[in-house]
C-alpha cells in the first residue's frame, strides 16, 4: 500500500502554481472517482499541516495522506 500511496503522491504532488487543496482533490478524484466534501477537504488539509512537521517534511504527509485514502472503506469495498 505504501509504494502504491507514493505513486499516487508522484500524480498528485502540488507545486508552486498548484496548491495543496488541488492536490486533495486530485488524489480523491483518483482513488474515488468523485470530489471530497468542503469538511473531507478541511480535515485532510488540517490532516496534512499537522503531519508536514518541519522535521518530516510534505513529501512524507503527501504519502500518509494518500496512504489513508488508499486504506478508506470506499476504496478497498466496491458498493
Amino acid at each position: 500500500v505504501r509504494q502504491q500511496a507514493e505513486k499516487l503522491v508522484a500524480r498528485i504532488r502540488p507545486s508552486a502554481d498548484v496548491p495543496l487543496e488541488t492536490a486533495i482533490d486530485r488524489a480523491y478524484q483518483f482513488t474515488f472517482a468523485r470530489q471530497p466534501s468542503k469538511e473531507e477537504r478541511n480535515r485532510m488539509l488540517a490532516f496534512l499541516n499537522q503531519q508536514a512537521a518541519p522535521n518530516t517534511g510534505m513529501n512524507i504527509a503527501l504519502t500518509e495522506f494518500c496512504q489513508v485514502l488508499l486504506c478508506l472503506n470506499e476504496f478497498v469495498y466496491v458498493e
